[in-house]
């Protein structure tokens, strides 16, 4: 993640997923091991969307993760006017539609979203994509991860991580 995105001392993160989730790994270490600050919701308060921006309004949060479905009730709130020192919205999950995609910049439009997807049996995210301004193309992304691949059949895409497996 810090390689790809590169917090620094001036971001802060929204930790909000129950830390029974995976992404809530990344959402406590991330900032902490690369100097940001980390900013923690109260409990039960992720799915509350109202109450995720006046905490990121209050807190000037710089970074923050949304499911897609959390995207889309954050966007009937949030415009550029209320997060203005939001940098970056990571989003995964479930896929991210291009439609959601488009809402995103119409709303927000100088903030970065970046969509991400992994089977949490290979890795918490393998692929990403850098979300633009554009017409939307499934299966356009980028690999994330070191040593794993991706191939795209149809509209599927399979996430393959090679290894080698000796009986001795």
């Amino acid at each position: 993640m810090q390689e790809a995105y590169g917090l620094n001392g001036t971001d802060l993160v929204l930790q909000k997923t129950p830390y029974s989730f995976d992404v809530s790994v990344w959402e406590f270490f991330w900032p902490l091991v690369s100097g940001a600050g980390l900013v923690v919701t109260a409990p039960g308060k992720h799915r509350d969307a109202q109450y995720l921006i006046e905490a990121m309004v209050e807190q000037r949060i710089t970074t923050v993760h949304f499911v897609p479905s959390m995207l889309r009730a954050f966007l009937q709130y949030a415009d550029s006017r209320l997060c203005p020192g939001l940098r970056r919205v990571i989003c995964s999950g479930k896929a991210l539609s291009g439609e959601l995609q488009s809402e995103f910049f119409r709303r927000i439009p100088g903030t970065q979203l970046h969509n991400l997807y992994g089977p949490t049996e290979v890795a918490i995210d393998v692929t990403a994509w850098a979300c633009r301004r554009v017409r939307w193309r499934a299966g356009t992304m980028r690999m994330r991860q070191e040593g794993s691949r991706a191939w795209k059949l149809g509209d599927a895409v399979t996430v393959a991580k090679s290894e080698r497996w000796d009986r001795k």
